[in-house]
């Protein structure tokens, strides 16, 4: 066994020991990039979309229009692709919309970066967390 080999050892024993291991349920699920795509999509749509203003000293009218109606697109899109593809993999339950309706809009964001359960069905990366405490053993060592 070689000192790489030991160093992997001890951290995969680390995650099996503590699943979660600090992090949230979007990284453990690979669905962060998801969630970053989203936000990148949406500033791109929307700043196409809001500064059209700076548009007309370079392009013609209709071009801008094309533009516009583009960003909007851009948009929309990214939200409904974001709607259905970031869920829970147990229960699939949509955690970007219900981020937004439970959560509120000032705090959607950081509430979904750092979640890390399901709020449904309350499952850590397909183990159901524990509810109750475990028992103490009575033989002492």
């Amino acid at each position: 066994m070689t000192r790489n080999d030991g160093h992997l050892l001890r951290v995969a024993i680390v995650f099996s020991i503590v699943p979660e291991a600090n992090l949230t349920l979007l990284k453990r699920t690979n669905q962060l990039w998801k969630l970053y795509a989203f936000i990148g999509s949406m500033a791109v749509g929307g700043g196409i979309t809001l500064f059209q203003s700076l548009l007309p000293r370079i392009m013609e009218k209709e071009a801008i229009l094309y533009f516009v109606i583009g960003g909007m697109l851009l948009v929309i899109g990214a939200f409904a692709w974001a709607y259905s593809a970031i869920r829970c993999p147990e229960c699939s339950l949509k955690l970007l919309w219900y981020s937004l309706t439970k959560e509120g809009l000032g705090t959607w964001f950081t509430w979904l970066i750092h979640l890390e359960e399901c709020p449904q069905c309350t499952k850590l990366n397909g183990l159901a967390t524990s509810t109750r405490k475990r028992k103490r053993s009575s033989a002492k060592v």
